[in-house]
């Protein structure tokens, strides 16, 4: 990795693919081999990496013109634009890949659901579209903000470059308001909201150690808003 601060989002490479996030093994199974991939917001091209290792051919857009130079060995083509330029989808042509992938990206525009669209024109006819997006209603977060802590970091939930902000409701209907349906959904991070519960009350921090603070109870009261950190979908066009 880099101490630079325009590559905060770059991740440490790993020799096996189970030292990977379990955000980013769930998207390389779902993508498989041997696929044509649009990767939006590619960054140092992390998981076009593996991608291309399982024979995919990866076209990668990216903001960062120094995050798409390292990505580049990884790339079949790579494109140097905003999302939210109409100039950067008009020289893709229609129906060309197999996935489209939105990891942590669409909470960064002004204009996502249009940006989304733009990735479904893309799409082969049974392709599959893949959108990573952070819970602000994770139980941590809801806690924090119900005591009055809102505090922007460099990446996570409260990143200082979020626009938007979703939650398992307003991330779904984001999702079918472009026309798409969700096929799987998978949180690979999660917290328990007993644990964060315990946390935040002084007198009772002790009883905390109780409850695994990443494991959420069996219990249908915790609904996947209260547990899930990270929500992962992946999607297909509606018929």
């Amino acid at each position: 990795m880099t101490n630079d601060r325009s590559l905060i989002y770059e991740k440490p490479r790993v020799e096996k693919i189970q030292d990977l996030s379990l955000e980013s093994q769930m998207v390389i199974h779902w993508i498989g081999q041997n696929k044509t991939v649009l990767e939006t917001g590619c960054h140092t091209g992390h998981l076009a990496s593996w991608l291309k290792m399982n024979g995919c051919q990866v076209t990668g857009i990216e903001l960062n013109e120094l995050a798409l130079g390292k990505a580049k060995p990884s790339l079949e083509r790579s494109i140097h634009g905003d999302l939210e330029n109409p100039e950067v989808w008009a020289d893709i042509k229609e129906s060309t890949f197999n996935v489209v992938t939105y990891i942590h990206v669409l909470e960064h525009l002004r204009e996502p659901e249009m940006v989304l669209k733009k990735g479904i024109e893309k799409l082969k006819e049974n392709g599959i579209i893949i959108i990573g997006l952070p819970n602000i209603s994770n139980a941590k977060d809801r806690f924090d903000i119900f005591k009055g802590k809102f505090e922007y970091t460099d990446i996570g939930v409260k990143d200082r470059t979020h626009l938007r902000f979703y939650n398992q409701k307003t991330a779904r209907e984001l999702i079918e308001n472009a026309g798409l349906e969700i096929l799987e959904y998978y949180s690979p991070w999660q917290v328990n909201p007993i644990r964060v519960f315990f946390d935040h009350l002084p007198l009772f921090w002790r009883l905390a150690r109780f409850f695994p603070p990443n494991k959420p109870p069996r219990h249908p009261r915790f609904s996947k808003n209260l547990t899930d950190v990270v929500m992962l979908f992946k999607c297909q066009r509606k018929f």
